[in-house]
C-alpha cells in the first residue's frame, strides 16, 4: 500500500501586532467542526455566509486547517510560517488576510504531491496566487497537457 503526501511550506512575513493577534484568533479558535469535505468554493461560500468578519462569530465548521507557527527573525521580522493542512483553507484564510490588512498585496504557495512509492501519476503538484480578491490555481498535470497541445500544434510528437 502507498501513502500519498502533499507538503507545502510558505510565509507571510513582516506582520504587525494587530495581524499577528487576528491570525491568533482565527488559527487558535476553538472548533470541533468538520469541513474537510467541502472543496474551496463550497467553504469560501459558507465562510461567506456565516462569518462576517467578526472573529467573536466565526462558527465551529468554519475553520482553516492549517499547521503554522508564529517566528520572530531579523530577516523577515514577525511572521507566520504555514508548512500543512488543508490547501484550499490556506487559500480563504490568507484571502481574508490580504482583504483585511493588505489588499494590493499577491501571496503565492507552490506545493508537492509525493508518494512512499513510485506510482505512475503520483508525483506532481502545482501553485496557487492569492489577492485580496482572487485565487487562482495550476498544477502540474494541466501545465503538461498546455504544454503537449502548444508543442503539438507546432508540429512536434508527445509520448
Amino acid at each position: 500500500m502507498a501513502n500519498y503526501y502533499q507538503e507545502f511550506s510558505e510565509e507571510i512575513t513582516w506582520l504587525t501586532e494587530e495581524e499577528v493577534e487576528w491570525i491568533r484568533s482565527i488559527l487558535l479558535y476553538d472548533h470541533d467542526g468538520d469541513m474537510e469535505d467541502l472543496d474551496e468554493e463550497e467553504f469560501q461560500a459558507y465562510c461567506d455566509k456565516h462569518w462576517d468578519g467578526d472573529e467573536e462569530n466565526i462558527p465551529d465548521e468554519c475553520w482553516p486547517s492549517i499547521e503554522y507557527e508564529i517566528e520572530h527573525s531579523p530577516q523577515s521580522g514577525t511572521s507566520i510560517w504555514m508548512h500543512g493542512g488543508q490547501l484550499e483553507y490556506v487559500a480563504v484564510f490568507v484571502k481574508k488576510f490580504l482583504a483585511r490588512f493588505r489588499p494590493t498585496n499577491i501571496f503565492s504557495l507552490t506545493w508537492a504531491d509525493t508518494c512512499s512509492k513510485p506510482r505512475i501519476g503520483a508525483f506532481g503538484g502545482g501553485l496557487v496566487v492569492i489577492s485580496a480578491t482572487q485565487t487562482e490555481w495550476r498544477n502540474t498535470a494541466s501545465m503538461v497537457d498546455e504544454i503537449k497541445s502548444q508543442v503539438l500544434e507546432g508540429g512536434g510528437k508527445c509520448d
